[in-house]
């Protein structure tokens, strides 16, 4: 797949939009609150949600409204069906990523930029990091962890209802998954049609 994450998934409805990532699997040093730990990584999945400003503009809303769910996989994503596993950095939230508040509600001027900058917010953020359960699988499908709702369950609070659409979106009726650059994100809607069939 490379080196550069790939987008697995793209949908937006309204004005709330769902994009899974998918990286290589990688080493990487990441911050702790220990201190900085080397670890492995198989191949990463960030789900990410957000919202399409009245400027068209993109809006990230961090983990009080689902903005981030990370995991990963022994291999390659084929299908919706596949299962995923616990990535140390979030499973103590069963997945549902933390990141820093000072990044909720960051808006950037296009698709490309906005998942840029949710994984390098993601990369830099400070993590617990769980090495017990890093790696073992969390009885979830790819499907079924999209469909789930972290922030309620996790965080134990309802979603403003100004909020619920962008926390909520997750696949269509037939979902397919692609295998597209980054820059896909911000093409055409019919260009990204004929390439999606």
């Amino acid at each position: 797949m490379g080196a550069e994450p790939r987008v697995r998934y793209f949908r937006e409805e309204g004005q709330a939009g769902i994009i899974i990532l998918e990286s290589p699997a990688q080493s990487r040093t990441i911050f702790s609150d220990e201190s900085p730990l080397y670890v492995k990584f198989q191949n990463l999945i960030h789900i990410v949600r957000y919202c399409v400003t009245e400027t068209g503009e993109f809006t990230y809303l961090g983990a009080y409204v689902n903005g981030l769910v990370t995991c990963m996989s022994e291999k390659p994503l084929a299908s919706f069906q596949d299962p995923v596993l616990f990535c140390g950095t979030d499973s103590d939230k069963k997945g549902l990523s933390c990141t820093p508040h000072d990044f909720d509600e960051m808006v950037c001027p296009s698709r490309q930029e906005l998942a840029q900058a949710v994984l390098q917010v993601w990369w830099n953020t400070s993590h617990y990091f769980d090495g017990i359960n890093h790696g073992r699988p969390c009885g979830k499908s790819l499907y079924s962890l999209v469909c789930w709702n972290g922030a309620r369950e996790i965080l134990g609070h309802s979603i403003p209802p100004q909020f619920a659409p962008y926390s909520s979106i997750g696949l269509s009726s037939n979902p397919r998954l692609v295998n597209q650059p980054l820059s896909f994100l911000d093409r055409g809607a019919k260009e990204r049609g004929k390439e999606e069939r």
